[in-house]
């Protein structure tokens, strides 16, 4: 559920108040009370103006829509927050942060005025990724005395799937940004972008963080690691995990996510 509200007077009385008025495209299935102070007005200005660009041309961004309405429809809260609570260190852009307690996924986007990258691209780039978390793709995990552990079940296939909705949504300065690589400086989406398969794509952007470099070389040990997705045995597909839920681990790890569903 993509959490969008202002805060009016005469809305406390207001039997729709709990979607913004708009009981049609903002539902609340779980009832979850909405917390505008973190969907603050210049987070919700920059997600309206994202919408309006793929409105703009619907067929283009066909996917992109579906993308919002998949999460809108969804029993997970998924809120944006620009310069959230996200570890924006080497060159980081955006990221996703859980809150499995509130039920939530925090979508966050740098806003320190140096970001490298336009903030329409950005946003394609996390919505993909929490597409992902709710299609079961991916989910977050914690070990058994709490501490985060990160993305279960992530790969490097994630990252090349939200780099291709990032260099659709690219402007010309996108493309003009550089990185080092080797001893050349080159532009990723450029370099992305001519890669002619999934795999040259992920080799295209090994080079721009340990995560990613890791993650390549572990399909390239193993290219069954590359796609996996978010499966526990003896739970049906399509199941939305929560740390209470109750799993034969062996490692004692508690989960937030959803059982990957192939149909």
């Amino acid at each position: 559920m993509i959490s969008l509200s202002k805060r009016y007077a005469p809305q406390e009385i207001n039997v729709y108040a709990y979607c913004a008025n708009n009981p049609l495209n903002f539902i609340d299935p779980t009832g979850a009370i909405l917390e505008p102070e973190k969907w603050d007005k210049k987070s919700r200005e920059a997600f309206n103006k994202y919408e309006v660009k793929l409105k703009a041309n619907p067929q283009k961004y066909a996917k992109e829509l579906a993308t919002l309405e998949q999460l809108r429809k969804s029993d997970v809260n998924y809120v944006v927050q620009l310069g959230g609570d996200s570890n924006f260190s080497a060159g980081q852009e955006g990221g996703l942060t859980p809150d499995e307690a509130k039920n939530t996924i925090f979508i966050n986007l740098s806003n320190k005025g140096n970001e490298k990258y336009s903030l329409f691209s950005r946003f394609g780039h996390e919505f993909e990724h929490a597409r992902q978390f709710d299609s079961g793709e991916f989910a977050f995990a914690w070990d058994k005395n709490g501490n985060f552990l990160g993305r279960a079940n992530g790969d490097i296939s994630e990252e090349v799937e939200a780099w291709k909705v990032q260099s659709k949504l690219s402007d010309a300065k996108d493309k003009q940004v550089t990185f080092a690589t080797g001893d050349v400086s080159t532009s990723i989406i450029n370099k992305f972008d001519s890669a002619t398969s999934d795999n040259e794509k992920a080799k295209a952007l090994s080079g721009l963080s340990n995560t990613y470099s890791k993650s390549y070389e572990n399909i390239k040990t193993d290219p069954n690691l590359y796609g996996k997705k978010f499966q526990l045995n003896g739970i049906p597909p399509g199941t939305k995990i929560t740390c209470s839920t109750k799993i034969n681990s062996s490692e004692g790890r508690t989960y937030f996510g959803r059982t990957y569903n192939s149909k």
